[in-house]
Parts: C-alpha cells; structure tokens; sequence
C-alpha cells in the first residue's frame, strides 16, 4: 500500500557538481533545504555519512562502471527479467540513453549517466571514502619540498642534482601509491613539476654563472697575455720558451731577430739546434745557473751569449724558459784589452 511504501521512501538529493575543469571528482554530501538536509542518494544508499561540511571526498574511479550489471525496464515490465539476477543487489532506476540528457563528465568519461555516477558514489562509500589533503597543505609541502631542493641542488653539480630530482619523484609516486592505499588523495603532480622547474631554473642560473666566470678568466686571461707580451718585448735580453719535447711555443722579437728565428722548422728538439750545449748537457743541470755558452743563427753563426734556464709546470704540462743575454760586445771587449795587454 502507499502507507506502507512511504515508511520505505526517503527524499534524497541526485545533484553532482561539476569542478572548475567541468568534471565530476568529488561526492557532495547532499543539501538542505527548509532545514532539513537532504543527502546525495549514494551516499545514503551506502548506509554511510558524509559531513556535510565535508568537500573534499572523491569518487573512485578505479572501479570500473562497467562492473555494474544492467537490466532494460522494458524487460523489467515484461517480466522476462529473473528474480536471480536482482536479489540481493542493490538497484538504481534511472535513464541510460543519450538523448534523455543525464549525461556527465568525469576524467576517465567522456560521457556517462547520471544513475552510474549514483552507484559509483555508493561503491566508493562502500569501499571507504577517498579524502584529499587540503589545498593549502599541499601548497606549503611543494613550498618545503622547493626550498630543500633548492639548498641541495645549488651545492653541487647538475647530475647530482638530476638524482635528487629522479629521487624525490620516485618518493612523491610512493606517497601517492601509499596515499591511494589508505584512501586519501595526495596531488604530487604539482611537486613534481615545482622540483623539476626548481632544478631547471637553478642549473640555468648555475650556467650562467659558469659563463659569467669563464668570461672573466678570459679577460683576465688576456690582460695576462698582454702584459707578458709587454714585457717580454721590452726586455733587452731574449726570451725562449719550449715544451717537454724541445718545440719552441714562445719567442720575443729580439731572439727571433739574433737566431733569425722564422718557425718554418718548427718541430721536436729544435731548441738543440739553436742551443748546441743541450746536447750534451741536461735542462736540471741549467736551472737555476747562469752558464756561458754560445748559440747557433740559422745562418750557422755562433753567437756567446749567457744562458739561464727555469723550469714551470701550466696545466699540468712541464715548460721550460730561456732567458739568453747576447754578450758578444762584451766578447770583444775583453779580447782587445788582452791584445793590448800582450802588445
């Protein structure tokens, strides 16, 4: 009888809401009305509570609409549905086709009725409500989780800093997955892509940095060059500079003009050429000793001069510089006092 059926019927709300993308996410616990609240039918249909307060539970989309089994009402009213398939159960009467217009969004959806979105909110009810954390939580955890990656990225270099990106992104999914387990929502979308804008943005500006210092060294590199240059040139005595091999790598005007020096023949062991005393004499034995000797032009003239040598290792590589005094006036000087002396 109709009094009977009224003990059994309950007013409940079926609105959704749809979010700020136009999808249907969340369980809304119903409405009030009159004073009196009206819960959405899933959720009262799971024989569950809902605060109404509450705004942040989710619907599960892990469980599949399509594990719900469905019945035609004109089968229905036909009688030609056994009652085997409906004891037990729990059934949603609603509209199925497309053209009846109770069509939803969801994120897996592009479209699905409004009575399968009823009986997902009831398995999710069933199953365990799924809560997401509080906007501004995670907001302040992906603020945390910048300010360390910062302090640990900015230390070191861009492949350590690749690890600690891999690494927190490896963590975030745990906490996702483990969040999922204990039925809360936890968005590590937003920290994964804030760490890694993070690292971007902290190796540019390491680079930069780089950049910034490599172009000083080179200026001040340069500024070296050119007071070495200054300097060797307005030296009176010449100046040879050789590699571990002998090769000449440097030479003022002044020894090129003495040796007639013209880099044509430049190659391993040339310095012997010019100085003939190395070899017979090992460079250790010439440091840090002025020696008397004579060096070879091109031409073949020999040319006494005093020759000191010192030894210096740049980038790991050994050089060896000259520093040659052309004593031939010096030479002759002395023999003409011993001619005279004798004469």
């Amino acid at each position: 009888s109709m009094r009977n059926a009224k003990k059994n019927t309950h007013l409940v709300s079926v609105n959704v809401f749809a979010d700020s993308e136009g999808f249907i996410r969340h369980i809304p616990p119903g409405f009030y009305w009159e004073s009196t609240f009206y819960p959405t039918a899933g959720v009262f249909i799971s024989g569950k509570t809902l605060d109404s307060s509450n705004q942040r539970s989710h619907i599960d989309f892990s469980i599949s609409n399509e594990s719900f089994q469905r019945v035609s009402i004109h089968r229905l009213i036909d009688g030609t549905v056994p009652l085997t398939e409906l004891e037990g159960r729990t059934l949603f009467i609603g509209s199925t086709a497309i053209e009846l217009g109770d069509q939803l969004t969801t994120p897996l959806h592009a479209s699905i009725p409004g009575v399968e979105i009823q009986a997902l909110i009831t398995s999710t009810m069933e199953r365990g409500k799924i809560v997401s954390i509080d906007p501004l939580y995670n907001f302040i955890a992906v603020g945390i989780l910048c300010l360390l990656a910062a302090s640990l990225i900015y230390q070191h270099q861009w492949l350590y800093g690749l690890f600690c990106v891999g690494c927190t992104t490896a963590l975030l999914l745990c906490v996702a997955v483990l969040g999922h387990q204990v039925k809360y929502i936890v968005a590590v979308g937003a920290g994964i892509i804030s760490i890694a804008a993070t690292y971007f943005s902290i190796t540019l500006l390491q680079l930069n940095e780089t950049l910034r210092a490599r172009a000083r060294l080179k200026l001040g590199l340069e500024a070296t060059k050119t007071q070495l240059f200054t300097i060797t040139e307005a030296s009176s005595d010449l100046i040879i500079s050789i590699d571990a091999h002998g090769k000449i790598i440097a030479i003022n005007s002044k020894a090129e003009a003495l040796i007639e020096y013209d880099g044509r023949h430049s190659g391993i062991g040339e310095i012997e050429k010019y100085i003939p005393l190395l070899k017979t004499t090992s460079l250790e034995a010439l440091t840090q000793a002025i020696t008397e000797t004579t060096i070879t032009t091109n031409r073949g003239q020999n040319v006494p001069v005093e020759l000191s040598v010192s030894t210096h290792n740049l980038s790991g590589k050994t050089n060896h510089t000259f520093i040659i005094r052309d004593i031939s006036e010096r030479k002759r000087k002395e023999a003409r006092l011993r001619y005279e002396a004798d004469h």
